[in-house]
């Protein structure tokens, strides 16, 4: 998690960073939030062109996850895949220090690993629940878009 933060720190862009990871660590950004509002947020999150083109893939029993680093935008996600649980699982892999910056393809991007945990916090290597590799500019269009819709 430290080279996450220290990345972001020495960035010219650092305040939006932070304003943006202020956003995905606040807890209760749906609280109050009517289905409908949220069925909304989550059509609107997958018309963002990057995710549109990949899709949000369902992993079932574990399997799908990719056991390298894809090339190009890929997002994996254990159990329901609505705008709530990829901001739940963006947050998770943020605040347990599982994001980092990547470069592919001259595009930057960010790796976000979110895993299934036991009573005591542990997980196994490549037990995930999320697996989001995504350009960087989408974190803050999937903000833009809460802000639309709230």
């Amino acid at each position: 998690m430290t080279i996450f933060f220290q990345t972001i720190g020495s960035r010219q862009d650092y305040k939006k960073w932070l304003l943006l990871i202020d956003w995905i660590i606040n807890e209760e950004k749906f609280i109050e939030w009517p289905q409908q509002k949220v069925s909304l947020l989550t059509k609107q999150i997958k018309q963002i062109e990057e995710i549109k083109l990949a899709g949000i893939t369902n992993a079932k029993n574990g399997k799908g996850f990719p056991n390298r680093q894809p090339r190009k935008t890929k997002i994996v996600i254990s159990g329901k895949h609505g705008a709530k649980e990829l901001i739940k699982h963006i947050r998770n892999s943020i605040a347990h220090g599982n994001a980092e910056f990547k470069t592919c393809n001259t595009v930057k991007y960010i790796l976000l690993k979110d895993y299934y945990t036991d009573s005591r916090g542990n997980h196994k290597k490549g037990d995930y629940s999320a697996y989001i590799f995504i350009p960087e500019n989408v974190l803050f269009k999937i903000q833009d878009i809460y802000d639309t819709v709230k």
